[in-house]
């Protein structure tokens, strides 16, 4: 099925609704007379505040409290629940396979056309690297993943109890195993899971389940290996697990994942043994997948026939895919799918924060119609402009520092201020990060739901019902 409209000027097409995504699509606008439409394109029809996903698995916070629907952003945009599954750069049209299958006239392909197209689609979880990894850890990527977790970790608690209650002879060693979380990965994902894991033994699980509380036990697994650049922060994220093997019930395992093994797909029949690469082996009732990325297939496609090489899609200091193959300025990419060619940018890592200021770049660019489609140079202003520059700028990157949740109302946070390096832990470093999260959520109503989800888990506690 080919969606064709009339055309009267540029139709924008949006691959995506990620923080790259979200944050073009609150910027762009109508105002352009050259652009006709503007589609967002993806399987979601939400955005999902990824920081506080972590939050959620453990029911700090709810996952309808932190996500926001695709229409509500910009009632300027159009948007198709699908995932596009081709992109055809030279007849620009995007292939899309519905989300929803029982619909009328049973669609199941639509087509679109674009004259502008922006890839904005993210990367996705990988284990494919460790054996039995995939059938058996659970990933920390979108609210289905925190929803589970947060039901599973329950499950645990209560398959334990029937371990105990049975009184067999091996019953302590079963409930230990089944207490047992693995955390695989030891950068800022693994860090503030394992914070946020240990503040739910403790604070809510410890008053449940109090006979067998004290079997529980969360290994954080780091490798070692880092993508990031920065010696500041490395020394920051070494500090934070340093902070967390202090603690009771945490354990730091400095080791290389092998293989994982278990007997079901993921929590419905535990245990699971994971392995490492120094030959030792640790049972467990639980193994969380908090390291490794891989392309999505749409764009490796994309990417072979423009004939791009490499990992990511390559794009200029204007956000412009630069394939051998590609006309300039057909097509944008922003978000973890992209990096950058020239400039040194292309060191800029795969986070929220890069993505969040990618996104409302493209849609200036869009918004004032400057043309894309010039060779060797920046993009341009058909005409003359007041209030914009004749050649656009450059995107430039402005990093304003990470921070991460440790559990026990600790957090660790790094800033630069005027080329200084600045750090701080603690309770000051928690109450900046929960502020922090609370003003950056997307409207008004996500602010008021995170908030009260705060005072809530603080004053009566995480909700363990399984349901």
């Amino acid at each position: 099925m080919v969606i064709s409209e009339e055309k009267i000027g540029k139709r924008v097409v949006i691959l995506g609704s990620g923080w790259a995504s979200q944050s073009c699509i609150k910027i762009i606008n109508d105002k352009n007379p050259e652009v006709d439409s503007i589609t967002v394109v993806s399987p979601l029809n939400y955005f999902l505040f990824t920081p506080l996903l972590l939050s959620a698995s453990v029911g700090t916070v709810e996952v309808r409290s932190i996500v926001e629907p695709i229409r509500s952003t910009n009632p300027f945009v159009k948007h198709i629940e699908g995932a596009a599954y081709k992109v055809d750069p030279f007849k620009k049209l995007v292939h899309i396979e519905p989300v929803l299958t029982h619909n009328p006239n049973n669609v199941t392909n639509v087509t679109i056309p674009y004259d502008t197209l922006v890839v904005s689609v993210g990367e996705e979880a990988t284990t494919r690297a460790v054996p039995g990894a995939r059938d058996c850890v659970f990933q920390l990527k979108t609210a289905e993943d925190a929803q589970l977790i947060r039901r599973c970790i329950v499950d645990s608690f209560e398959r334990a109890t029937l371990a105990m209650q049975s009184g067999t002879k091996s019953w302590k060693k079963d409930t230990k195993t089944l207490l047992t979380y693995v955390i695989v990965g030891g950068g800022p994902t693994g860090l503030e899971f394992c914070g946020e894991l240990y503040d739910f033994l403790t604070d809510d699980c410890g008053v449940q389940y109090p006979e067998i509380i004290k079997f529980s036990k969360v290994v954080l697994i780091d490798s070692g290996r880092t993508v990031e650049k920065d010696p500041f922060k490395i020394l920051l994220k070494d500090k934070g697990l340093e902070r967390l093997n202090s603690r009771k019930r945490v354990g730091l395992a400095k080791q290389r994942v092998v293989a994982v093994e278990g007997s079901g797909p993921k929590g419905d029949q535990p245990p699971f043994l994971v392995k490492f690469e120094s030959g030792q082996e640790v049972n467990c009732g639980m193994v969380i997948w908090a390291g490794g990325t891989a392309q999505r297939q749409v764009v490796t496609d994309l990417m072979e026939d423009l004939g791009c090489e490499g990992r990511r899609l390559p794009i200029d200091e204007w956000m412009r895919v630069t394939g051998p193959h590609c006309e300039r300025g057909s097509i944008l990419a922003m978000g973890d799918n992209a990096c950058f060619t020239r400039a040194g940018k292309f060191g800029l890592p795969a986070t929220a924060a890069v993505a969040g200021q990618q996104g409302p770049y493209v849609a200036r660019l869009i918004n004032r119609n400057y043309d894309l489609s010039v060779k060797g140079g920046p993009p341009e202003l058909p005409s003359f402009s007041m209030f914009h520059p004749k050649e656009a700028k450059p995107f430039e990157y402005e990093d304003l520092g990470a921070m991460t949740y440790l559990g026990d109302d600790e957090a660790i946070l790094a800033t630069n201020f005027f080329d200084n390096n600045f750090s701080l832990q603690g309770a000051i470093a928690f109450l900046l990060w929960r502020s922090v999260y609370v003003v950056k959520q997307v409207s008004t109503r996500n602010r008021l739901l995170v908030t009260m989800d705060f005072f809530k888990s603080k004053l009566v506690g995480r909700d363990t019902s399984r349901f």
